[in-house]
């Protein structure tokens, strides 16, 4: 057997801010159920590397797997067709900025993003039970996180652990952080949902 994609088995509305409270907890359910399916995914991916890593749901197990993406994730250019709808989607004065953000992960490497982040989320919440997941759905449009998966904790803050981890693996493909990322940003993530 070999790694498989992943697949939401229907359209997601976009962008996830406009998406309906329904159409958000759709993908919710839909997620919760195949948590197992997409974690056997990530074991698929990692077996064959003949690396000795061990999915055990330990904030330990995060710095080889973080070793192991810097094989396995890939960039490519934006299309200008993409480009062209990114810069239409901002203000005058952010155009250049926009303009030099070109790169993306592939279509595989999203997919993998979204594996880590169930397992990253998992991790945390085994290692705190106060750490909860839910769909951030009472938001107002102008919150960046609204409709998306959220990690809770004792604190005011929440944690994307999707967006968390496509910066991650964005930034680890692109050599702009080290692959210990991972684990650094577990650190990260337990200061801000449970505190110092």
């Amino acid at each position: 057997m070999s790694y498989e994609l992943l697949e939401i088995p229907w359209i997601l509305e976009s962008p996830y801010s406009e998406m309906s409270k329904p159409g958000a907890l759709e993908f919710f359910e839909w997620l919760n159920q195949n948590i197992g399916y997409r974690l056997g995914q990530l074991t698929l991916l990692i077996d064959p590397s003949g690396e000795n890593i061990t999915l055990d749901f330990s904030p330990e197990s995060l710095l080889p797997l973080g070793y192991l993406l810097k094989d396995l994730l890939q960039i490519r250019k934006k299309t200008d067709e993409e480009m062209k709808t990114l810069v239409e989607c901002v203000p005058k004065w952010l155009e250049e900025s926009v303009k030099s953000q070109d790169e993306e992960l592939t279509e595989k490497s999203l997919s993998i993003v979204f594996d880590l982040a169930i397992y990253f989320s998992r991790v945390l919440m085994r290692t705190d039970d106060r750490i909860k997941w839910k769909m951030h759905t009472k938001a107002s449009k102008l919150d960046i996180n609204r409709n998306q998966l959220i990690l809770t904790g004792i604190t005011k803050l929440n944690c994307n652990p999707i967006r968390s981890m496509k910066l991650a693996c964005f930034q680890i493909a692109t050599n702009e952080k080290e692959p210990n990322r991972l684990r650094e940003l577990y650190d990260v993530c337990m200061t801000k949902l449970i505190g110092p």
